[in-house]
């Protein structure tokens, strides 16, 4: 076969090539693109939290919106923690696994309660003493998540073990040492 034909042969679906990507990339520009953030500010919505004065220094008009961005974030975010909350409570009450230690956390008057399975749930007390009275129920019994609810902090964690039952206050997960 002739040279010249090979380089044609070669040649041909390279320029073809180039020609569909040259007006891929024309058409991609001719695109009418939309903004991204509202030229002018939104008016704060009723129940919405002020800004705060350093919040005005700073961001001007847009501080109203932000806030209102924040506090939704912040709201989704409790949703969520509370969702993965609840999932793990309900696979430690399905599974029946056991309260195997209980430790201090960084937080004050929070404890780590560590499962059986190597879930971690950062808890604590209803009223006072509960954690206590969670720590003796284990030394006697295996103690068993019986149910759980929501609740503003988190979830309200119904301990029991032989018939007692103890009330905590699960806030969130943790990871395990």
């Amino acid at each position: 076969m002739d040279p010249a034909l090979w380089v044609a042969a070669l040649a041909v679906p390279a320029i073809v090539a180039l020609e569909i990507a040259r007006r891929r990339a024309d058409r991609t520009r001719a695109r009418p693109t939309r903004p991204t953030i509202d030229p002018l500010p939104s008016p704060p919505r009723p129940g919405s939290r002020p800004p705060s004065r350093e919040d005005e220094r700073l961001f001007g008009q847009d501080a109203h919106g932000l806030a209102e961005e924040f506090d939704a974030i912040a709201a989704e975010a409790g949703r969520t923690r509370g969702q993965l909350l609840g999932i793990r409570l309900a696979g430690l009450r399905t599974n029946r696994v056991p309260l195997r230690t209980i430790r201090a956390s960084p937080g004050k008057g929070v404890a780590r309660l560590g499962f059986a399975d190597g879930t971690v749930i950062l808890a604590r007390s209803v009223r006072q003493g509960d954690l206590s009275a969670v720590a003796i129920m284990r030394q006697h019994a295996a103690v068993l998540v019986a149910e759980f609810d929501e609740h503003p902090d988190g979830m309200t964690l119904h301990l029991a073990a032989q018939g007692r039952r103890c009330t905590l206050i699960a806030v969130g997960l943790d990871q395990g040492d």
